[in-house]
């Protein structure tokens, strides 16, 4: 059950998800385990993806709220 919500939450399709239960079943757990792996690594990829973009975006809108701030001003 836990491979299942690991994989599922890493956006990984429905097919996927019936693959790792099917090596599961053929005793294949070391197949199993490293697709489990493969999906955190990717998720930990999107979250350092997302956290950049937080960041750049973050930038962006202090540097506009001061243009707006000096154009008031003015």
């Amino acid at each position: 059950m836990l491979i299942i919500q690991t994989v599922q939450s890493s956006v990984y399709l429905l097919e996927i998800v019936r693959d790792i239960l099917g090596k599961i079943n053929r005793q294949s757990l070391a197949e199993a385990r490293q697709v489990t792996m493969d999906s955190l690594a990717y998720m930990d990829y999107q979250i350092e993806q997302q956290l950049f973009g937080s960041h750049y975006l973050y930038k962006l809108m202090k540097l506009l709220k001061q243009k707006a701030y000096f154009r008031s001003v003015r």
